[in-house]
């Protein structure tokens, strides 16, 4: 048996083997459920405050909005990164494993996401010199990472970014008014046509 502690909620997996589930029992909010319970209990609770594919995407693109829902989420001891594990989807964003529960719409993970944008961008990220391109594409790399809180101006501060100078030559082949511009545009370029995946 193998205990995971995520504040006050506990789970309880028992007898996993090649990542088949035999059985899960979680105890949630004073009871014991089943892990399908528990799921068919937090995807009730977003459906609550999620109706539709779109209303999806634009929480999710609003680093404030999604960062509250998270957060309202974990409050209510309701833990997707459980669910991920659980189900071996680590992979894949957080917003495709939601509209998976929500829309049954099929899983992808993070390195597909990014392929599918560089695909469908590569003349635009062509167009910039040598040092700009391999920034965005380094920046793709750590959204394949880490997801979408990746996707931040914030990211520039990191120790690698720092070496390399990331910020002084954006700023000075895109110009400073236009950097959170490109963060922008890569973060709803990465979501693009994400509503018409049911």
């Amino acid at each position: 048996m193998i205990n995971k502690i995520y504040g006050e909620l506990i789970h309880s997996i028992l007898n996993i083997e090649d990542g088949i589930m035999d059985e899960i029992v979680i105890e949630f909010d004073g009871k014991t459920v089943t892990y399908s319970e528990y799921k068919i209990i937090t995807r009730k609770f977003i459906e609550k405050h999620v109706k539709t594919p779109e209303e999806l995407l634009k929480l999710w693109l609003d680093d404030s909005k999604r960062w509250k829902f998270m957060e309202m989420l974990h409050e209510m001891q309701m833990d997707i990164n459980f669910i991920k594990e659980t189900e071996k989807t680590e992979k894949s964003d957080t917003f495709d494993v939601i509209a998976n529960m929500l829309f049954e719409w099929p899983l992808i993970t993070r390195s597909e996401r990014a392929e599918q944008f560089i695909k469908g961008n590569i003349h635009e990220i062509s167009q910039n010199n040598e040092d700009v391109k391999k920034i965005i594409l380094d920046i793709l790399e750590k959204y394949k990472k880490g997801g979408i809180e990746n996707i931040n101006l914030k990211i520039l501060l990191n120790e690698d970014m720092i070496q390399r100078n990331a910020y002084n030559i954006l700023k000075s082949n895109l110009g400073a008014e236009n950097l959170a511009k490109l963060f922008n545009d890569v973060k709803i370029g990465l979501y693009k046509n994400s509503t018409k995946n049911g």
